[in-house]
């Protein structure tokens, strides 16, 4: 399969949504994973609306878990110390 690099948009209720061209494959239940960091996933897909007329479909994502059941978070950055 070919990669994309697609731009996720929040959508305020812990989703984001993707607007990609048709031919884009999506299903639910897929993973979205960061290609920064390998294996890391970063998403779910939860629904997909799409008009046939449209070269547009909506691909609608979830965390892949429940971000309010998350007690501690670290941040990594990518910037060395000096």
């Amino acid at each position: 399969p070919r990669a994309s690099t697609l731009e996720a948009v929040g959508q305020g209720k812990g989703g984001f949504m993707i607007e990609t061209p048709r031919e884009v494959e999506a299903e639910v239940g897929d993973i979205l994973y960061s290609m920064n960091e390998s294996g890391s996933i970063i998403a779910v897909v939860r629904e997909i609306v799409f008009d046939p007329r449209d070269p547009f479909k909506q691909v609608y994502l979830s965390y892949p878990v429940n971000i309010n059941q998350i007690q501690a978070v670290g941040v990594k950055t990518s910037k060395t110390s000096e």
